[in-house]
This record gives structure tokens, C-alpha cells and sequence, in this order.
């Protein structure tokens, strides 16, 4: 594809985005507090790991992605229970999948997946300003999980468990 990208300026932008690549960027454990100020969360303590590949074109990747963080604590006006947060997602073109699980103790709170059709044809359209046609789903499981933690509740002293699933189609 280099001897494209040299011919012309107009082909440089469908070379490219039919070009192959593979790539990984990978964040070894480490304290939260240790991340570049650019990427730490204000108030967030705990250790992060995560990992992000890509395979694949533009118009054609597939990306997956995992992030972990252990012992995670914030302000309390935020959320005062320590947890562990576990995410994976899994895109392949047109679809894409996530899963975020929140756990303390050794228990699990909430686990919420999340599916999106939207091609990366039209998401690379779009940043040139064309629509994009897309669609998305979330469905979330709570077990026990305590109202008072979340300081926007606590200050107004809300309290209780919250048990059950929430789906958005």
C-alpha cells in the first residue's frame, strides 16, 4: 500500500484506511495515584491494569480491550466502598459487546453488559460529519447493591439495597 500512498494525496486516505495493522498498548499494574496526572482519575486510588489490541483496518477492526481495578476507593462523596471493577469489551466491524462487573468483598454488586451495532465505515463517515446510524442496548444486574454508598444518595440519606436488572433496549 506504500506505492498508493506515494502516488497521490486523494488515495493516502483510502490507503490508509485499508491498510492492516496490528497494534497493542498495554498498562501494567500499578497505583492509580503513580498514572500521568492526564490519565488518573481526580480523588481515585486503587491499582489499574489494562490492555487494548487491535487487528485489523480502519474500516475493518477488531479491537478488544480489558481493564482492572483492584481495591478501587474514591472520595466519599462519590463512593465509599472499596471495589474491584472488571471490564472487557469486543468489537469485530460492525458489533460490539462490553461487560463491567463491580464487586466488594468477595461479592458481586452490579454486572451491566452493553451492545452496540454501529459499523466503523460509517463511525470513520462520521468524523467527516456524516450521520451515523447506530444502535445500542444495556442490561444491568444489581445484587444488594448499598444505596448509601454513592455520596449523591448518602447526602441525601438515601439508604437500603438495591436488588434486581435493569435493561435499555
Amino acid at each position: 500500500p506504500y506505492g498508493q500512498i506515494l502516488e497521490s494525496d486523494n488515495r493516502i486516505i483510502d490507503a490508509i484506511r485499508t491498510m492492516p495493522f496490528q497494534a497493542k498498548l498495554t498498562i501494567a499494574q500499578r497505583e492509580i495515584d503513580g498514572l500521568p496526572s492526564a490519565l488518573r482519575p481526580k480523588g481515585a486510588h486503587g491499582q489499574i491494569a489494562a490492555t487494548v489490541d487491535w487487528n485489523g483496518t480502519l474500516a475493518h477492526p477488531i479491537v478488544d480491550a480489558s481493564a482492572t481495578i483492584g481495591q478501587g476507593r474514591t472520595d466519599v462523596s462519590v463512593l465509599s466502598l472499596p471495589v474491584d471493577l472488571l471490564f472487557t469489551s469486543h468489537y469485530d466491524s460492525d458489533h460490539g459487546d462490553a461487560t463491567l462487573r463491580a464487586r466488594t468483598h468477595g461479592r458481586d454488586l452490579v454486572e451491566a453488559t452493553g451492545h452496540v451495532d454501529a459499523a466503523a465505515l460509517d463511525l470513520l463517515a462520521g468524523l467527516r460529519g456524516a450521520s451515523v446510524p447506530w444502535a445500542a442496548s444495556l442490561r444491568a444486574h444489581f445484587s444488594s447493591f448499598p444505596l448509601q454508598t454513592v455520596g449523591a444518595f448518602d447526602v441525601r440519606q438515601i439508604s437500603g439495597h438495591a436488588s434486581g436488572d435493569i435493561a435499555i433496549d
